[in-house]
């Protein structure tokens, strides 16, 4: 399958799994899902970790699923938005002197803030935190560590 093919059988899914319904939300959402499968690694990992922390993690999974909105662009929030703006993550950022903020938040400075790496991360390095059906108990701290601005 090309990766239109791909998006195509896809799309239906994840607008399910995610609660977005055709129109304007479901289009931007289709584009967003052809960059992501077309550029990472393991795309479909994004889409096994939600389902599988849905029964026995729901709140992990509501993170979850408020992250891959924001990746794929449905809704109001960004990316940027949850992991800089939001209440729960600008408390570790505000502790910077302000200019610091500023360039931590541009990407300056030591590590990476790429989403794809922050989750391939249990695969990299071959740790619990990877997305495995086994490591359900060991891997639902990894959206937290995915939606933190102060993480890299």
């Amino acid at each position: 399958l090309d990766v239109h093919e791909l998006v195509e059988k896809t799309k239906s899914h994840a607008g399910e799994l995610l609660g977005v319904k055709e129109g304007e939300e479901f289009d931007a959402m289709s584009q967003s899902l052809t960059r992501v499968l077309s550029s990472w690694r393991q795309p479909h990992l994004l889409f096994h970790y939600l389902e599988m922390h849905s029964k026995p993690f729901p709140q992990v999974a509501s993170l979850h699923a408020r992250f891959l909105r924001s990746l794929l662009e449905c809704g109001e929030e960004t990316l940027e938005g949850l992991r800089y703006r939001d209440a729960s993550n600008r408390r570790h950022l505000e502790a910077l002197d302000a200019s610091a903020a500023k360039r931590w938040e541009a990407g300056e400075g030591p590590g990476s803030s790429d989403p794809e790496d922050i989750f391939m991360m249990g695969h990299d390095s071959n740790t619990c935190m990877q997305v495995r059906s086994k490591n359900v108990a060991t891997n639902r701290a990894l959206v937290s560590y995915v939606t933190q601005g102060n993480v890299r």
